[in-house]
């Protein structure tokens, strides 16, 4: 189900983005929906990954998954607040975030080696 749905977010995206590949032809289609499919299409495609590797493969990929959907929840705050999705301070808080989870993964890993 989770392939079949991603596949056809994937290919409609295409249809609409990329047959003219410039969003003037699009009079009504502001650019920011592209960018919330690109977003939400990374999302899409590791929980889908997630879905079917092997269990050991399963708990490295988590972190990634929650970082991209913080990341797609970001641009959708940062759109509807009207603050620049490279706003300086918010990118460093989701750095710091992202380097307390790969900080994270290295202890237990780390922990696990050293048994």
């Amino acid at each position: 189900m989770m392939i079949a749905f991603t596949t056809i977010w994937y290919i409609m995206g295409l249809f609409v983005f990329y047959t003219a590949a410039t969003f003037d032809s699009y009079e009504n289609l502001p650019e920011w929906i592209y960018y919330w499919w690109a977003k939400l299409l990374d999302v899409l495609l590791f929980i889908t990954v997630y879905n079917h590797v092997p269990t050991k493969w399963k708990a490295p990929l988590k972190p990634v998954i929650y970082f991209s959907i913080i990341r797609f929840v970001w641009d959708i705050i940062s759109y509807i607040t009207g603050l620049s999705v490279t706003n300086s301070i918010w990118v460093a808080f989701l750095f710091m975030v992202l380097t307390a989870l790969l900080f994270w993964a290295f202890i237990k890993e780390w922990q696990k080696w050293l048994k």
